[in-house]
């Protein structure tokens, strides 16, 4: 925490007089030894987590953004500067509370079990149930739990994340398929108990099974 991102102690140092009346937040990452873009703090799509560089009043603290979003981190860096400004802070207000009451932190793992809870609540047969555990408990918190740092909240599951997920999927084109049915029609449930603004799996394309066979619910079906 003690160094600073590449850069910024130059404009912060190179003139002492200057920097008393320099205030700025600056969006960084911090990769992992073995990343290619190890030493490009300024490079925004790796998904490592993202960190803000403050500086104020000849003060630099480095504080976590809490996300691997590079647009959210942007988002709570502008947050802290019209936090120095009450003009720009009490215009922000109204629209932060509308930000702070869509975006429920809900864990992974809760939504789940509650997705899982629901499909049993509507009697589906056990072969299908046993599926549906399979691609999320087995599958998807399995892989979740593995990366680097973990992935653990619902709102963490963007496009890009579910892409590199789906994309190391083995097995045959219709299991695949089937599998990520599946996964759209949870991020559905996701979506109508207000966790999430967008089902991000339906926006990544399905690979087109082999061959006939018993297909995952629909979300027609699952409504049905």
């Amino acid at each position: 925490m003690g160094s600073h991102p590449i850069g910024l102690e130059v404009a912060a140092d190179s003139n002492p007089q200057a920097s008393l009346s320099t205030q700025t937040v600056t969006v960084y990452a911090r990769h992992t030894e073995s990343c290619p873009k190890n030493g490009e703090p300024y490079w925004k799509r790796c998904r490592f987590m993202e960190y803000l560089y403050v500086y104020r009043y000849n003060a630099s603290p480095q504080i976590s953004a809490k996300t691997r979003s590079w647009e959210k981190a942007e988002e709570r860096a502008q947050e802290i500067r019209d936090s120095w400004s009450p003009v720009k802070a009490l215009q922000r207000e109204p629209e932060a509370k509308v930000r702070r009451s869509e975006a429920r932190e809900v864990l992974i793992t809760d939504a789940v079990a509650l997705f899982l809870k629901e499909v049993e609540r509507l009697n589906r047969e056990e072969a299908t149930r046993a599926k549906y555990r399979l691609t999320l408990e087995d599958r998807l918190l399995n892989w979740c739990a593995q990366q680097k740092p973990p992935v653990a909240r619902l709102s963490e599951l963007d496009v890009e994340t579910m892409r590199r997920w789906i994309h190391s999927w083995p097995g045959a084109p219709t299991t695949r398929h089937n599998q990520h049915q599946r996964v759209i029609t949870f991020f559905f449930f996701c979506v109508e108990q207000g966790w999430m603004k967008e089902n991000p799996a339906r926006r990544i394309k399905k690979v087109a099974p082999e061959q006939d066979e018993t297909q995952p619910f629909t979300r027609e079906q699952y409504d049905a």
